[in-house]
C-alpha cells in the first residue's frame, strides 16, 4: 500500500513539474537572420528572419535586461521622410522551427514576452501571421497585432502578450478590430485557435510626423501550453545558435530530460 501511494505521489510530482518540457535557449545576431527568400514567410525551415523590405535590426553592445548580458538589438528607425536608413525593421521568428515541431497553432501559445529599452518614437510591437489555407494560397490568412508599449522612461521593461501589468497590450486582428476579452492570449482561442502560425514578428517602425524611433530589444520568450519554452538572447555579432535543456546549452543540440 505504501509503495502504491509513493508511486502516485511521484507521478503527480512529475506531472506538476513538466519533466518532459523542453527549454530552448538561442543566441541570435542580425547576421543569423535569414533573408526574405530563405525565410520564405516562415515556410523556409529557418528559425529566424527579417522583413525583406527593409534591413534587419542593428546589433548593439548596449547592456540587455538582467540575465541577457551586454548586448541587444537596436531599432534605429527614422523613416525615408527623415532621411533615415529604414522605415521599419523586424525580428521574425518561426515557432515550428524554433521548437522543432510540424506546426504551432494560436491555441498552442501560452505566452510571448520581450524587453525593450526605449529612447524615442515608437516602441517594438508584436504581430502574428497565420498560415493561409485557401487555394490558391496567399501569403497569410490572419494578422494579429498588439498595440505598442507606451514607455514611461528609458529603463528596460518587459512586455507580455498576456496583457498584464506595465506591458499591457491590446490585441487586434487584420481588420483592425479589437479582439474581445481580458487582453489575454487565450482570448484568441475562440476565433483563431486552430490557425497555424507562419511567424511571429517583433517590429519597430516609423510614423509620419513623429520623432525617429530609437529602442533596444532583447530577452524574447515564447512559451507553449505543453510547457516548452524558448528564449532568444539578442547579440551584435554572429555566433552559433545555442539550444539548451533546463539551462544547459549546446550548439545545434537538443537535450531531453527523461524520467
Amino acid at each position: 500500500m505504501k509503495r502504491e501511494i509513493a508511486v502516485i505521489v511521484l507521478s503527480c510530482l512529475l506531472l506538476s513539474t513538466n519533466v518532459f518540457a523542453d527549454t530552448f535557449s538561442y543566441v541570435v545576431a542580425p547576421e543569423d537572420l535569414a533573408d526574405g527568400p530563405t525565410f520564405l514567410n516562415g515556410r523556409g525551415g529557418e528559425k529566424f528572419g527579417y522583413d525583406p523590405d527593409m534591413p534587419p535590426p542593428i546589433g548593439s553592445s548596449q547592456d540587455g535586461p538582467v540575465g541577457f548580458g551586454s548586448s541587444s538589438f537596436y531599432s534605429d528607425v527614422q523613416g525615408s521622410a527623415a532621411g533615415g536608413p529604414r522605415d521599419y525593421t523586424s525580428f521574425r521568428m518561426s515557432p515550428r522551427d524554433i521548437f522543432n515541431v510540424s506546426d504551432v497553432t494560436i491555441a498552442d501559445l501560452a505566452g510571448i514576452s520581450y524587453y525593450t529599452k526605449w529612447e524615442s518614437g515608437l516602441d517594438w510591437q508584436i504581430k502574428i501571421y497565420t498560415e493561409d489555407v485557401t487555394a490558391p494560397i496567399q501569403w497569410y490568412q490572419t494578422r494579429i497585432e498588439w498595440n505598442r508599449p507606451n514607455p514611461v522612461d528609458s529603463a528596460w521593461h518587459q512586455h507580455t502578450a498576456d496583457g498584464l501589468g506595465v506591458g499591457k497590450l491590446t490585441v487586434k486582428d487584420s481588420g483592425n478590430q479589437t479582439i474581445p476579452g481580458m487582453g489575454l492570449l487565450s482570448d484568441l482561442d475562440t476565433g483563431y485557435g486552430s490557425e497555424k502560425i507562419l511567424f511571429i514578428d517583433i517590429i519597430a517602425s516609423y510614423a509620419t510626423n513623429s520623432p525617429p524611433s530609437y529602442s533596444y530589444l532583447d530577452g524574447v520568450t515564447i512559451a507553449l501550453d505543453n510547457g516548452d519554452s524558448a528564449t532568444m538572447n539578442l547579440v551584435p555579432v554572429p555566433g552559433a545558435v545555442l539550444l539548451g535543456m533546463l539551462g544547459l546549452s549546446a550548439a545545434g543540440m537538443k537535450l531531453r530530460k527523461h524520467a
